[in-house]
């Protein structure tokens, strides 16, 4: 009896360390935001940012500890849906306490709510979560939608995939290199970004003051948004809510408005950069700092980080680690993009 348990023990063992092993070479590389994140959990890390591939390209916390000594780490995913920015706010907060938790609202217009089911985004930000019940609340959440939008079965094949993690990326197989089974001992950060510019004019409605017809019913996942803050308030984390530039809509400027006036009545600080206001204070320039109608290239980024460094430090208390071996994981994380960047730059990427 007894050796039968120590054989499965044994077995269960080696069964998990397979496949932790083939988890991590099919896992998703380009979803770093929880990927990498779970590395640097030890690590000390004052500020955290949350949102859609618009603060995936709009922030480079590099650039912020360059130039201001700031431990910040970008939790961002391309077509992160507000629920799930919500749920990885949660997760972060099981291992960090971080100062300020700063998260983008792009998807709280219209046309934006469900951008996060589509082309992968939905499974990118579920799989390389950890199991969990946080895990699992994101992955009903998404399934629900999903629900709403399509069918039950369609929902049920989504709970399924997530669930089990492998339907999702088992398809890898023909794609795997070397470094997928590599740990990334050097992290380069969560960013994505372009030195190409596509001269965009400046929309009209980025003079907009109007407010959204139907009130705070207007906001989308506004439930999310309130979610956050009390989550916020529950863990003494000081929250800021932004939206980064791009080619803004009359009607999404007029949620954005709203959006505005209702967390301000919260407590919660608001900087909506596709006002013409905040754009002059960060120097956004349409037509040099787009790669496209979407998202900030290099110059943009620069700017848009310069301005979150100069209010972390001046309004926010946030302090310098410059020089600190404790946050040396920074250095690191910077010298690797600085490189990076001289790279794509080169080679007009």
């Amino acid at each position: 009896m007894k050796k039968n348990i120590i054989k499965i023990v044994c077995f269960l063992a080696i069964l998990a360390f397979g496949t932790g092993i083939i988890n991590h070479a099919l896992c998703w590389k380009d979803s770093l935001g929880i990927r990498q994140f779970y590395n640097m959990k030890d690590e000390p890390m004052d500020v955290m940012f949350f949102g859609s591939s618009h603060a995936e390209y709009g922030v480079n916390t590099s650039y912020l500890w360059d130039d201001y000594g700031i431990a910040a780490y970008s939790m961002t995913e391309g077509g992160q849906n507000l629920g799930t920015t919500y749920y990885y706010m949660v997760e972060a907060l099981k291992y960090k306490k971080p100062q300020i938790m700063v998260v983008e609202l792009t998807f709280t217009a219209p046309g934006w709510e469900n951008s996060g089911l589509y082309d992968g985004n939905l499974y990118r930000n579920t799989i390389n979560m950890h199991w969990s019940k946080n895990y699992l609340d994101n992955m009903n959440y998404l399934a629900d939608i999903v629900e709403s939008e399509s069918d039950a079965k369609e929902a049920k094949k989504v709970r399924k995939n997530v669930l089990f993690k492998f339907p999702v990326y088992h398809t890898r197989y023909n794609e795997l290199t070397l470094t997928d089974f590599v740990r990334d001992d050097v992290l380069r950060g969560r960013y994505e970004g372009s030195s190409r510019c596509t001269p965009q004019e400046a929309p009209e409605a980025i003079y907009s003051t109007a407010t959204a017809e139907g009130g705070v019913d207007a906001i989308c996942r506004k439930e999310y948004v309130d979610a956050m803050i009390q989550l916020c308030k529950d863990n003494d984390v000081q929250l800021i809510f932004w939206v980064s530039p791009f080619l803004v809509e009359e009607d999404a400027m007029e949620v954005y408005n709203t959006v505005g006036e209702y967390v301000l009545q919260q407590g919660v600080p608001f900087y909506n950069m596709c006002s013409a206001k905040v754009q002059q204070q960060v120097g956004f320039d349409y037509a040099t700092d787009l790669i496209e109608g979407q998202h900030v290239n290099f110059d943009g980024c620069r700017k848009v980080s310069t301005f979150f460094g100069k209010l972390l430090t001046s309004e926010y208390g946030i302090e310098s680690h410059a020089g600190d071996s404790a946050y040396a994981i920074y250095d690191g994380i910077a010298d690797y993009w600085n490189n990076w960047e001289v790279e794509l730059r080169e080679a007009g990427k």
